[in-house]
């Protein structure tokens, strides 16, 4: 690979900024614009060396630095990889970088140092993703979550649980490959082993979805009629005037979005159009923009506008608007037509979006849905991993559906692979299409 750098520390005024190096020709790249203060030679690797950044051109001293160099594979990539810490400042990690790039190193993508790290063997996906959360995290409790990816404690359950696929597929591949020679497995043995499994994909999906939360956020979405008060609901929730609010009906025409920090959850509030058949152009857009954002939402707010019956477009929202949900009863102030008795299997909190009641049972609410203090651990994990382990959890079970149904064991061999294949693609052991790493990494700033 390439020698790569980038600055690894935000730009602006600081004591000091680090400028990264990695890849095969970082000492090549060092012997042009290194200066040692004292001694001779190379940098030894894993020791502090003063000395001067110099063009590699002009050989003019650009700035007084510390080196430490990092010899391959004891680094954070696995390469060669060397950290220069200048001062601080807008221009003067510009400066070094800029002498860096021109002795022969290119810029690196948002995350490449990561990747390569990932792709040297280094760290795998888990406690990869790991580094971009402790990064980004906006809370204590983010931090822990992010602190067990990135040590390693997260994967290690994880290459448990590969490790009892791997057994169980020795087993069941042993007796379709020497059906004569290997003892019959007996059908209590397998059942054990299917249940065991689908129980610990069950339990990380339901603890890592509990907490993702807590480093990834949450995307609440407001949805419902014209005029139904969501706005007003907005600005309730948030506890600020931020969307504009007025009688006239459709005022919204755009989603809007404000964030906040509930119990130590960063929640995303959007309050979106009203859905209608539209009026015109600008309405239409507004519209498929809400109903795009509920499909993505983590939690929906319905609002149902209380002081009238129930209208054919309330019962078409009602089936259209996706689960998890809340329905909120507005207009309570107005009288009640609709009692939450009506709405049968829901959630359902009653509000006055104008006068405020009922606001804060429904943020309960809220949290009960976030918070799940029912489930306990440290694991988490990101939608798409969730969703990798719900694909495994699939696979698994409809494997375990057709063996019960009378499929013989090959077929349910290739279900239960298939589950690992899953699972294999969290942890980034199989093969992953160079697009999927690429979005994965893109996320990272330049110089992590």
């Amino acid at each position: 690979m390439d020698t790569i750098a980038a600055i690894a520390t935000p730009p602006g005024v600081a004591a000091i900024a680090i400028v990264r190096i990695s890849g095969e020709d970082t000492l090549k790249v060092l012997e042009k614009v290194f200066v040692r203060k004292k001694g001779k030679g190379r940098p030894p690797s894993h020791k502090v060396i003063l000395g001067y950044i110099v063009d590699p051109e002009t050989h003019s001293v650009i700035d007084e630095v510390l080196l430490t160099f990092m010899k391959s594979p004891r680094s954070y990539t696995g390469e060669d990889m060397a950290e220069i810490s200048c001062h601080g400042g807008k221009l003067v990690p510009k400066l070094v970088l800029r002498a860096v790039l021109k002795a022969g190193a290119r810029l690196a993508e948002p995350g490449e140092f990561t990747k390569r790290a990932f792709l040297n063997g280094k760290m795998d996906l888990i406690r990869a993703r790991g580094v971009l959360e402790i990064i980004e995290a906006e809370t204590e409790k983010a931090v822990l979550l992010a602190r067990e990816r990135l040590l390693g404690h997260t994967s290690e359950k994880l290459a448990e649980l590969r490790e009892n696929y791997l057994s169980f597929l020795k087993d069941l591949e042993a007796r379709i490959d020497f059906e004569e020679d290997v003892p019959q497995i007996s059908e209590d043995y397998i059942g054990k082993k299917l249940q065991e499994l689908r129980e610990n994909l069950e339990n990380l999906i339901k603890t890592g979805e509990a907490n993702r939360y807590y480093f990834e956020g949450a995307r609440i979405a407001i949805l419902g009629m014209p005029n139904v008060g969501k706005s007003t609901l907005f600005n309730d929730l948030l506890g600020q005037e931020r969307a504009i609010v007025t009688e006239e009906a459709g005022t919204t025409r755009d989603i809007i979005s404000e964030s906040v920090i509930w119990n130590g959850i960063p929640l995303t509030l959007y309050d979106t159009a009203g859905v209608r058949e539209a009026e015109g152009k600008v309405e239409s857009i507004g519209i498929e923009r809400a109903l795009e954002l509920s499909k993505r939402a983590d939690l929906r707010l319905l609002l149902i506008d209380c002081s009238s019956p129930l209208t054919s477009e309330d019962m078409r929202l009602l089936e259209t608007v996706e689960k998890p949900r809340i329905i909120v009863l507005n207009k309570i102030d107005l009288g009640e037509k609709i009692k939450p008795g009506d709405i049968e299997g829901e959630t359902v909190v009653e509000v006055s979006a104008l006068k405020g009641t009922g606001v804060s049972e429904l943020r309960q609410k809220i949290m009960e849905f976030l918070e799940r203090p029912e489930v306990t651990g440290t694991i988490a994990f990101t939608r798409r991993e969730g969703e990798l382990l719900r694909e495994a959890l699939r696979e698994l079970k409809e494997g375990t559906e057709r063996w019960m149904e009378g499929f013989p064991l090959d077929i349910l061999s290739f279900h239960v692979r298939k589950s690992l294949e899953k699972l294999e693609l969290l942890l980034g052991i199989s093969d992953i299409p160079e697009e999927t790493l690429s979005r994965i990494f893109s996320e990272f700033c330049i110089g992590k």
